[in-house]
């Protein structure tokens, strides 16, 4: 269900749980006309083609193969596992082709009905309006990948080119948790988490490292960045950040 905040209508992230989930949300939204539900349509088939490979990835891991997971294979481990293996089971269930046709065909609509938001998706460019377009889309999949690279340019707009600098850290730290404050499922059930958790073991939200162990000065400043994120969007402003996207 759409909320309001301000200027723009916040279509939230990709439904957290139940089986074959994801496959189902994509396909219900797969002739819509608000390009809003077909960024998050294709945001759930994107999650769940990382799950695809995971997948592989604990087979080896199970077998004592080779593999990109490490440590043990803790209880909480093995329930992100499971609770991620039931969001995407309709991905593991159908054939590569059949995912495939369904990426196309939400890719090929968002295209024609969003193609600043496409266009920015595929690389076709990382200035001006595509870059715009995906932080005031409404879609909050779409300001989660957005945030990232208006972060850098505030703080190339500020001078912090050093990337060892705490204030360019702080900024990209509060990026993140403005996301959340945005739409993205930040929580420890939220996609990324669990993914982190099967992956790296890290099974308590892992927004808690981006701030672990700062002075309350750094803290202060993170908060400040935060809502100054979270302003741009809601007001439909970048303006306010000092960064212009023509």
């Amino acid at each position: 269900m759409a909320f309001y905040i301000t200027h723009i209508m916040l279509i939230p992230a990709t439904p957290a749980s139940g089986a074959a989930a994801l496959w189902d949300f994509a396909h219900s939204r797969r002739t819509s006309q608000d390009p809003r539900a077909l960024m998050e349509a294709g945001h759930a088939v994107l999650m769940c083609k990382r799950f695809l490979l995971m997948r592989e990835e604990m087979a080896l891991f199970v077998s004592g193969g080779q593999s990109l997971i490490e440590g043990p294979l803790s209880p909480d481990r093995q329930l992100a596992y499971a609770e991620l293996n039931a969001r995407c089971d309709g991905f593991v269930r159908a054939s590569p082709a059949q995912v495939n046709a369904l990426r196309l065909d939400l890719d090929h609509r968002l295209q024609a009905l969003a193609p600043d938001v496409w266009a920015g998706n595929h690389g076709k460019g990382t200035d001006g309006p595509q870059k715009l377009a995906m932080l005031l889309s409404g879609s909050a999949s779409e300001i989660e990948k957005a945030l990232p690279h208006v972060a850098r340019d505030l703080a190339d707009r500020r001078g912090l080119t050093d990337r060892d600098s705490p204030e360019r850290s702080d900024i990209f730290a509060a990026a993140t948790l403005a996301g959340c404050a945005l739409g993205t499922d930040c929580s420890s059930h939220g996609f990324n988490t669990l993914f982190q958790c099967v992956m790296n073991g890290a099974c308590s939200s892992y927004l808690q490292e981006l701030t672990a162990g700062l002075p309350e000065a750094r803290l202060e400043r993170v908060d400040r960045y935060r809502q100054l994120f979270i302003q741009a969007v809601t007001r439909s402003d970048v303006g306010l950040m000092g960064l212009a996207y023509r």
